[in-house]
């Protein structure tokens, strides 16, 4: 299902320098002068573009508004430069810049290669270099300008307006990086109606992930590009990303991914991670070359990135009303009724039954809260105050997944034990404050040898985490068991 694309891309920028002159005449000259100071470098290229020959640089032909320039390169000081070029006072369009390699025949241009050029505008590669071109440039008396415009080694690509005075390659190159995920589900309702049931196989429990790799630079509000692997529905290939990689200097990158996902009753894009990367180095990729990642737990083999289960959960604050009783009418030790919620969510409006999950802090039946907010238990990036480690929730969800094997008779639709279950729970999220005795102790001392890196498989279950971080004091956090598919 992945197809690895061994291709790189490489840059070079066209840097223009220049200076004021030292002193001003009392009139203008007829014709202002210009050159190109040019610095090599070596470039590795995309498969589906040739690749730069390693070939010397020896004139450059540009094209200023129609007219056709020639310029033979130097080496003077280390440097190469072209020859100095004249134009009068004005404003000036430049339509490209080419840069050949004579072929060892000088005077003859038939055998002569073209090996850089500028991108057009939406080509390829147009939209990652920093410094696009279409610039109208203006020549003022006594002054040489300074403009930066970027060149890559492609063939038959074109500047189109930039000007100007005295040209320097800067060295870029076009990094890149393949990226492949997979969704783990037991539930394949979940997905109807979704991008992935037009995938070849279908919906499956193990499915290939579509997704978008947003690329930003730091600094720069807007993306450099965003990256989809919609068009294939994430089937049979990996996604390419690149990015513009300035060799003379340190940046730093930002690439989001962002998963196609149930939300409610709709699909949506959905922000997974975030990695921070500098210049040419792109997140952590195996032996394949490859980011891979997974979403649940259905692979024998790790990936590079382990992502929890998919929590169709509402993204904002809602309603919860206690009961008035504990234990409550579900099994539990106490009933919760949620109200303000959207269709198509794991949680709904009506009742529920709930554990506690921290024995410190108290929460008072018969009572509403309105800022509750619905947490993945599964994720091992709870938000930073929490009151439980994501070590614990592994913990408490081996002994949701295995409380079969410690309770004669469990139901999970009609649950019982609410005692020995609570203080399970609280064993293991209060364990410096609360030892429970009994069974609850065996059971807890068992949870706590065997449950060490649990993973819920596909159809297990798994705790929703319900806490109302705006309250002062603190409310006690709460579980509730579903099966998340």
């Amino acid at each position: 299902m992945r197809k690895l694309i061994l291709s790189m891309t490489a840059a070079v920028a066209l840097l223009f320098t220049a200076c004021d002159k030292d002193k001003e005449q009392d009139q203008a000259p007829v014709d202002t002068g210009f050159e190109f100071k040019i610095e090599q470098t070596d470039f590795n290229f995309k498969s589906d573009v040739p690749a730069c020959a390693d070939l010397s640089m020896d004139y450059v032909k540009f094209d200023i508004n129609g007219t056709t320039y020639k310029s033979d390169i130097y080496t003077v000081n280390d440097e190469m430069l072209t020859q100095v070029i004249k134009l009068p006072v004005g404003e000036y369009t430049m339509t490209s810049f080419l840069v050949y390699n004579d072929g060892g025949t000088p005077n003859d241009e038939s055998d002569d290669e073209l090996i850089k050029a500028s991108p057009a505008t939406d080509s390829e590669y147009y939209d990652l270099v920093e410094n696009k071109l279409n610039l109208n440039i203006v020549v003022d008396a006594f002054y040489k300008k300074q403009i930066t415009v970027d060149v890559l080694c492609f063939e038959d690509l074109f500047y189109e307006a930039f000007g100007f005075t005295w040209f320097q390659f800067n060295d870029i190159k076009i990094e890149r990086q393949l990226f492949f995920g997979d969704i783990c589900t037991g539930c394949y309702d979940d997905f109807a109606g979704s991008l992935y049931a037009d995938q070849p196989e279908g919906i499956q429990m193990d499915m290939p992930a579509i997704f978008k790799v947003i690329v930003y630079k730091d600094g720069v509000a807007d993306p450099i590009r965003t990256f989809d692997n919609s068009a294939w529905l994430g089937v049979g290939q990996a996604l390419e990303v690149y990015w513009p990689n300035d060799l003379s200097k340190v940046e730093e990158f930002t690439f989001e991914l962002w998963v196609l996902l149930p939300s409610g009753e709709s699909f949506e894009y959905q922000l997974i991670t975030v990695w921070d990367v500098q210049d040419q180095n792109g997140p952590t990729a195996g032996t394949d070359g490859v980011v891979d990642f997974v979403m649940g737990s259905c692979q024998y083999q790790n990936s590079d990135y382990n992502f929890p289960y998919w929590m169709n959960l509402p993204n904002g604050e809602f309603n919860m009303q206690t009961g008035s009783n504990s234990p409550g009418s579900q099994g539990t030790y106490f009933d919760v009724t949620f109200s303000g919620l959207g269709n198509g969510y794991y949680l709904t409006n009506g009742t529920f039954g709930v554990y506690c999950a921290d024995k410190e802090n108290t929460i008072g039946l018969g009572q509403s809260f309105d800022n509750m907010t619905a947490y993945n238990s599964l994720s091992t990036t709870l938000p930073a105050d929490f009151p439980l480690t994501s070590e614990e929730t592994v913990f408490v969800n081996y002994f949701f997944n295995n409380i079969g094997d410690y309770i004669d008779g469990w139901d999970y639709d009609n649950p019982s034990n609410v005692a020995v279950v609570q203080d399970v729970i609280w064993g293991i999220t209060d364990a410096d404050t609360f030892t429970p005795s009994g069974l609850a102790l065996t059971i807890l001392n068992d949870v706590m040898v065997n449950g060490v890196g649990y993973n819920v498989p596909p159809g297990g279950y798994a705790g929703i985490i319900l806490w109302d971080r705006s309250s002062d004091p603190s409310i006690q956090m709460l579980f509730t068991v579903i099966d998340p598919c």
